[in-house]
C-alpha cells in the first residue's frame, strides 16, 4: 500500500498556522545552475521578499511536490530585501524528492515555499566563530560567515570535490578556512583537522552543520576538547541512508 503524505505536516496554511513565526511566499526562478560538481544555484525573485527580515542562517521550507506533498529546507543566500531577491545553494544529493525537484526548474517557475525558518543564527556575543560543514551546508555557512565583520572567523568545509568549496568573502579582521576532502558522511577528515586548531574556550561559538552522524562525532569530539555543550550549536541537514521526513528534516531516531 502506498503511504501517502501528511497534508497537515506540508499544507501551506497548515504549516503558517501551526509554526506562527513564518510567512508564505510565492517565489519565481530567474535563473538556475550547476555552480559546482554537487551544488545548484537557484536565484528567485518576488515581492513577498521585499522588506523581509531574513538572518544569516535561517532558510526556506519549500513544496518539491504538488503543495501537499514533501517539503524541502534550503538556506537562504544572497539575500537583498530592496530588490526582493534571493539565492538557494542545492546539494545534488542522490535521487530523492529534493533532487528531482531541484533538477526539474526552469525560469519562470513559481516555487511554493514557507519561511524564514531557523533557530542556528550568528552569536552577536563572540568573538571566535568557528563554522563546521559540508557541501549541503554551504548557503548557511556561507550567509554567516560572511555577516560578521568583526573578531575571528574559522571555516572548516569538508567536501567530495574540492570544486564544491565554492569561495568565501570573509569580512571578519583574522578569517581562517579550512578545506578537507571527505566522502558524505565520513567524520573523520573534519575531526582530523580540527585536532589541528589551536581553540581557546573563551569567547568561541561553534555552529556544526552537517550529515547526522558528522554532527554527531564533530559534537562528541570538541566536547573532548573542554569546549562546552552551550557553545556548540548544530543542525543535521541529512542522515545518511535515510530520506529527509515530509517537513524536510531527516529522521532523529
Amino acid at each position: 500500500m502506498t503511504m501517502q503524505p501528511d497534508k497537515s505536516r506540508t499544507d501551506r496554511a497548515s504549516l503558517v498556522a501551526r509554526l506562527g513565526d513564518v510567512i508564505p511566499l510565492d517565489l519565481t526562478v530567474t535563473a538556475t545552475a550547476m555552480v559546482s560538481p554537487a551544488l545548484w544555484r537557484i536565484d528567485l525573485v518576488g515581492e513577498d521578499l521585499v522588506g523581509l527580515a531574513v538572518l544569516p542562517g535561517q532558510d526556506l521550507m519549500v513544496a518539491v511536490a504538488d503543495g501537499t506533498g514533501p517539503r524541502r529546507r534550503y538556506s537562504i543566500c544572497n539575500h537583498d530585501p530592496a530588490l526582493g531577491t534571493a539565492s538557494l545553494l542545492i546539494v545534488d544529493h542522490d535521487n530523492g524528492a529534493g533532487a528531482q525537484w531541484t533538477r526539474s526548474l526552469q525560469v519562470g517557475d513559481v516555487i511554493d515555499a514557507v519561511g524564514p525558518r531557523g533557530k542556528q543564527v550568528v552569536q552577536a556575543s563572540a568573538t571566535t566563530h568557528l563554522f563546521i560543514g559540508e557541501a549541503s551546508s554551504f548557503g548557511a555557512t556561507q550567509s554567516m560567515a560572511e555577516s560578521i565583520t568583526e573578531g575571528t572567523v574559522l571555516v572548516v568545509l569538508a567536501v567530495a570535490d574540492l570544486e564544491d568549496a565554492l569561495p568565501l568573502h570573509l569580512v571578519a579582521p583574522a578569517t581562517s578556512i579550512h578545506v578537507v576532502e571527505a566522502a558524505p558522511g565520513d567524520a573523520a577528515p573534519i575531526v582530523n583537522e580540527l585536532s589541528e586548531l589551536d581553540l581557546a574556550t573563551e569567547g568561541l561559538a561553534v555552529y556544526v552543520n552537517a550529515e547526522f552522524s558528522v554532527v554527531r562525532a564533530v559534537k562528541s569530539a570538541l566536547m573532548d576538547r573542554g569546549i562546552p555543550e552551550a557553545a556548540i550549536a548544530t543542525k543535521t541537514y541529512w542522515r545518511q541512508g535515510r530520506a529527509n521526513a515530509v517537513h524536510g528534516e531527516p529522521p532523529k531516531d
